[in-house]
């Protein structure tokens, strides 16, 4: 069937236009919508939590998935409060990226810590700040991406470099600065 001819059906279709979208929602691919932070301290270096579930690479940066009607400053908030015991507040967007192998959505942003002391979860046993220059070697390679690109000291070129590295695994778009 040509696309102009299943236009035509749905025009046609008498559903109201909660049908339709209930109906679009079926039919359309489905992918999980993932949130990670990046907090620097004081001295520049980054929070990495281990976790207790990913026994290649468990250090990784404080994140999770959304989970349905939430929204990314409010599921990367709740993320930390419930992995950590610490309050965070999501300061601004980062970057968008992404699998080529797995339909997710990882939104990247800049935090800033509260306040909260650190209590182990069943998925962290350990929080800890590293200088982005010794990240731990059992990091996935996709989050030292992350973290070389949320730099502030990261050049343009090297930015280019970062994210061309990642073409055909992952993709990476940082935010537009202001």
């Amino acid at each position: 069937m040509s696309k102009r001819l299943l236009l035509r059906i749905w025009r046609w279709l008498p559903l109201p236009a909660r049908g339709r979208w209930g109906l679009t929602w079926l039919l359309m691919p489905k992918f999980l919508v993932g949130v990670l932070a990046v907090i620097f301290d004081e001295k520049g270096r980054v929070l990495l939590l281990k976790h207790t579930y990913r026994p290649d690479y468990p250090w990784g940066l404080p994140g999770g998935w959304l989970k349905a009607g939430e929204g990314a400053v409010d599921g990367i908030e709740r993320e930390l409060l419930e992995e950590t015991g610490f309050v965070v507040r999501a300061s601004q967007p980062l970057m968008v990226g992404g699998d080529s192998r797995r339909p997710r959505l990882d939104l990247v942003f800049s935090c800033e810590y509260n306040s909260g002391t650190f209590r182990p979860s069943a998925e962290v046993s350990e929080a800890r700040f590293f200088d982005p220059a010794a990240l731990p070697v059992d990091m996935e390679p996709y989050l030292r991406t992350i973290v070389a690109l949320a730099l502030p000291t990261t050049g343009a070129t090297e930015r280019q470099r970062l994210i061309s590295s990642w073409r055909g695994k992952a993709w990476l778009a940082p935010m537009p600065e202001e």
